[in-house]
């Protein structure tokens, strides 16, 4: 799968759309099937979002019964808040 970055910031806001509307911690099996039933992205793509969102803190990681749970941070909810708003403003003009 050719991921140009465009699309690697898109997979990105998906992945905190997603956990934000969930409103509870998803398993990592819970996010690969919803991700990867949609086409959204690869496996190893999804893997490599869900580092690169925790290393810049727009998620958090709990490890439960040896399973990795995610969950949106405040600094993700924050990042979505404001492209949703600059977005809207874009589309209206």
């Amino acid at each position: 799968m050719n991921i140009n970055h465009e699309d690697f910031t898109v997979n990105k806001l998906i992945v905190l759309y997603l956990l934000s509307q969930v409103k509870m911690p998803l398993s990592l099996s819970q996010m690969t099937q919803i991700i990867l039933e949609r086409g959204y992205t690869d496996y190893f793509s999804l893997q490599q979002y869900l580092t690169e969102l925790e290393t810049s803190k727009f998620i958090t990681i709990s490890k439960q019964s040896n399973a990795s749970y995610f969950e949106i941070s405040s600094k993700g909810e924050e990042a979505l808040e404001f492209l949703s708003v600059n977005t809207y403003d874009l589309l209206v003009l």
